[in-house]
């Protein structure tokens, strides 16, 4: 009987792991990693004023002049993403799912 709960007990918590991740992933929505962490933690607010890090380039190209010594940032990123449309009552224009947008 001890077996069955500890395996109910760590099954579930599995569960809420994988159930809790999804929603930290989805926070982020497209904001993809181009962009240093410090401009992430803040959600972009102030990147143009602030030279932080490599990164500033992407938004304020001027405020390379502010960073001391070299530094080098390189990101990689894959989207892989699948949008379908289907049409319903407020369609004004029948037609079919209209493709795939993602891709």
């Amino acid at each position: 009987m001890n077996d069955k709960t500890n395996r109910a007990k760590i099954s579930a918590i599995i569960a809420s792991f994988f159930i809790f991740i999804n929603t930290t992933a989805l926070a982020g929505g497209l904001y993809i990693n181009e962009f240093g962490t410090p401009s992430m933690g803040v959600a972009g607010a102030g990147t143009n004023a602030v030279a932080s890090d490599a990164s500033t380039s992407f938004h304020n190209p001027a405020g390379m002049a502010r960073i001391k010594g070299k530094e080098l940032m390189g990101t990689g990123g894959f989207i892989y993403s699948t949008v379908k449309f289907d049409s319903d009552s407020d369609t004004p224009i029948p037609g079919g799912n209209g493709g795939d947008a993602g891709g």
